[in-house]
């Protein structure tokens, strides 16, 4: 028996039509998509930059603690020195003797250093998560040379230069004692990977232009240092550890030194 031709329904010659996507339609889809990525990647990017801005500072934050927790426990209440002091003094083992009884790499800096029993064992405190301590595989911070020695309760005012290439003539910005410093990995955390700062070291400003600074009274803040135009060059306006000094009794004792005795700032002369 022959079947009569039913004509499709509605619903059928709707669906029955849709086709693919063009050519067209799919690049403009492929558009919107990237304009949306290109949108969004410069958000994320600040984003992580500054979550990696906050784990930096929270690690100079331990190392500083850390710092008053060995000064707690000392006899004379004092910090821990630098590789550029003598023998069995450095805050994270560039100059120590070597522990007995350990094998590489517990024989090294940060495992022999006087704050590691501090510091939980956790060695990526020791490394800003955007430098990743590329610059020397040790430590992308590093302790002043003349705070070495310094009594946990000192109470000099210290000061920095905010135009250095103006010298002496630079207006000053009081900061309490400086006890650690996010170091410029070009001057000098690669070429001189001692833990210390002094001479013609700098602080970074990896973090949009800032690096930070660790202060005796466990704070720790951002700083901009200031920069001659030539960043491949040392130059006048640089901000380096000769521009950073204490006040005692009227006369003024610079940072840059890196020859100073151990507990000098305590007593300078």
């Amino acid at each position: 028996m022959l079947q009569r031709n039913e004509p499709p329904s509605r619903a059928a010659r709707i669906f029955g039509a849709r086709r693919g996507f063009t050519l067209i339609e799919l690049l403009v889809v492929i558009s919107i998509i990237s304009l949306l990525i290109a949108l969004l990647l410069p958000s994320l990017s600040a984003a992580r930059d500054s979550s990696r801005a906050v784990v930096c500072r929270s690690n100079m934050r331990q190392l500083v603690l850390a710092q008053g927790f060995y000064a707690a426990e000392d006899a004379k209440s004092i910090l821990p020195g630098t590789s550029t002091h003598p023998r069995g003094l450095d805050w994270c083992d560039d100059n120590n003797n070597p522990r007995q009884g350990y094998q590489p790499p517990f024989n090294g800096p940060p495992y022999n250093g006087l704050l590691w029993p501090f510091v939980s064992g956790v060695v990526l405190i020791f490394e800003c998560p955007t430098e990743k301590r590329l610059a020397n595989q040790r430590f992308s911070y590093t302790m002043p040379h003349n705070m070495g020695g310094a009594k946990i309760d000192l109470q000099w005012p210290f000061f920095y230069r905010e135009q250095p290439a103006l010298g002496a003539n630079s207006p000053l910005s009081q900061i309490p004692p400086p006890t650690l410093m996010e170091e410029d990995e070009r001057w000098y955390n690669q070429q001189i990977d001692d833990g210390a700062w002094a001479n013609q070291d700098q602080i970074t400003d990896r973090h949009k232009g800032t690096g930070n600074i660790g202060f005796l009274d466990g704070s720790v803040n951002p700083i901009r240092p200031a920069e001659g135009g030539q960043p491949d060059r040392i130059e006048s306006g640089d901000l380096d550890a000769w521009d950073f000094f204490f006040a005692v009794k009227g006369r003024k004792y610079t940072m840059g030194s890196w020859t100073t005795r151990f507990g000098w700032v305590n007593d300078p002369r």
